[in-house]
């Protein structure tokens, strides 16, 4: 597969907020209970200069768990990164496409922080799933599927 040139660009991007802490009831015998739903991933996109146009997505990537969780860690890591889009984006797909690619973007420098910073701890590290931020299609309800299936 060849790569093409993707239609926005990440000119900059920094972390806002970084913490780390290691479990001291961490028990490296037991399996962990943690879920998808322990980790708690936000992004948020806004204009910061009209003129260029010149975006940010913010991003927070946490996880605060009991020691019932059996997790080695919990974190919090914030970021905020900077995008142009190539010209002739038409307006309505930027948004999308900004907090799909950019997320997309912004949590694999996430993943990489952490794993970098967990290294460094008392257990082995960490490397957190693999997420999508695409948009999947709107759900059908159990009635839409009840109806289809009596068709």
């Amino acid at each position: 597969m060849k790569p093409t040139a993707s239609l926005i660009n990440c000119t900059n991007y920094f972390v806002s907020e970084m913490s780390l802490s290691a479990s001291s009831t961490y028990d490296p015998e037991k399996d962990s209970n943690l879920a998808l739903a322990d980790l708690h991933v936000e992004s948020d996109l806004s204009l910061v200069k009209p003129d260029e146009p010149l975006w940010a997505v913010t991003m927070s990537v946490e996880q605060n768990v009991t020691a019932e969780k059996n997790a080695p860690y919990n974190f919090v890591v914030r970021l905020v990164g900077f995008f142009t889009i190539v010209e002739g984006v038409p307006k309505e797909r930027i948004e999308k496409l900004l907090l799909t690619n950019g997320s997309s973007i912004l949590f694999a420098a996430a993943r990489e922080i952490l794993r970098d910073m967990t290294s460094k701890g008392p257990y082995p590290p960490l490397l957190l799933p693999t997420l999508s931020f695409f948009p999947l299609p709107k759900e059908e309800t159990s009635a839409e599927v009840a109806q289809t299936a009596e068709a």
